[in-house]
This record gives C-alpha cells, structure tokens and sequence, in this order.
C-alpha cells in the first residue's frame, strides 16, 4: 500500500497545531471554584475557537489544491462539518464569558458592542470579537440558505474579514497568548497560513475571469457551476 505522504503531512500538522493549542489551554486550568472553572472552559474554547476557524478557512481556500490529495466529495462534507463545529464553539465562547461574569455580578453587556473604537486598543481589540461573532451568524446563515440567496457566496466570503478580526482580538485580549510566546507563534503562523489562502482564493479569481475571454460562455459556466458545488 502507497502512503499518501501529502495527505499524512497535512493530517500530522493539524493534529499537531490542535495538540499545542490543547495543552497551553489546559495548562492553565484552576478548577478551584465554579467560577475559575467556567472562566477556564472559557479561555480554552476561544483557542479552540480561533484554531478551527483557521483550519476550515484554510481548507477551503486551498480547495483546488486539497481535491487532488483527498477525496473531494468527502472533503467537502468534512469543510461544511468544521464550519459548524467552528461556530458553535465561536458562540459557546461568549456565553462561557457571560455566565462568569454574572457569577462574580460584573457582567456589562457594552462588551458586546460592536466595533467600539476608542483610545484604548485593548478595549477597540476586545470589541472586535462580538463583531466577528456577528459577521459569522451572517456569513453561516448565507451558507446554510445557499439556495434562496443568489449571492450567498459573497457573504460566505466574510469568514476572511471574521478571521482577521478575530486574530487582532485574540492576540491582543488572550490571556493564554500573553503568557505564552509559543502560542502566540502558532498563532502568527495560522494567520498567515489563512492570508496565503486569501491571495491564492484572489488568484483563482483572476484566472477564471481571464478565461471569460478565451472560453466559450457554455464551458465557462460549466466550469463555475461546477466549482461552486464542489469547491465553496
């Protein structure tokens, strides 16, 4: 039997990446109290959180290159799972924070106000997690109504601003990734692994426009219909 040593390569860096971010964020853990337990689970679903995001961002930016090494159909299913598992723990994440904070009577709901631009970057970076949080419920309920939304794509198209937003949150209000410089590289290298993505998605872009111009407009649209079934 051939090893398929694309596909082991890209298994064993994720399950690596998950491994690292799991054991800095039960490091870290104080079961003390109900509160510092919530606050733990708290701090380790926004890891998680961010990391899934990333990986699900990444493989489908990377799709056309991913078909060749996986099995498309099965690959594709797979992207639609971690986008939800990347959501759930995105919305699990805020909740844990409310119920802490209604436990020690501080909770202030102007946490959640979106894009609060201040002074102050660490509170203008805290704000930007709820506002990825809010650009996520659009982008996931475009995916998930796909076929009533013409252009469902374009909305699903936020999860790179969502990722970015997310980042500059994370990396600047985290406390697992203050306190941990090997963290805070894992994180660098997700965000530029995603920004890779990005420009390889604008690329692919470009190319298919491109073709518009040499291509008959049946082969053409073939092609696209066929990459917005398999491929998104």
């Amino acid at each position: 039997m051939t090893i398929n040593w694309k596909r082991l390569l890209f298994v064993l860096f994720w399950i690596i990446v998950y491994a690292i971010v799991i054991y800095y964020g039960i490091k870290g853990f104080n079961l003390s109290d109900n509160i510092m337990t919530t606050f733990s689970f708290f701090r380790l679903v926004g890891l998680l959180a961010f990391t899934t995001l990333a990986f699900q961002i990444s493989t489908g930016a990377f799709r056309s290159i991913l078909n060749k090494i996986f099995n498309p159909i099965k690959l594709y299913k797979f992207h639609n799972v971690t986008g939800g598992i990347a959501f759930l723990l995105a919305l699990t994440h805020p909740i844990l924070f409310i119920i802490a904070n209604y436990m020690i009577k501080t909770l202030d709901f102007s946490y959640f106000i979106p894009l609060y631009i201040t002074n102050d970057f660490y509170r203008t970076a805290l704000s930007f997690g709820p506002t990825a949080l809010y650009l996520l419920f659009l982008s996931v309920g475009a995916a998930v109504l796909r076929k009533k939304i013409k252009n469902w794509i374009w909305f699903h198209r936020l999860n790179f601003i969502i990722f970015i937003l997310v980042f500059i949150h994370s990396f600047n209000v985290g406390t697992d990734l203050a306190k941990y410089a090997f963290l805070k590289a894992i994180w660098i290298l997700l965000f530029i692994i995603v920004i890779f993505g990005l420009l390889y998605k604008i690329k692919l872009m470009i190319k298919n426009r491109k073709r518009t111009k040499v291509e008959s407009p049946i082969s053409f649209y073939t092609k696209l219909l066929f990459n917005e079934l398999w491929q998104k």
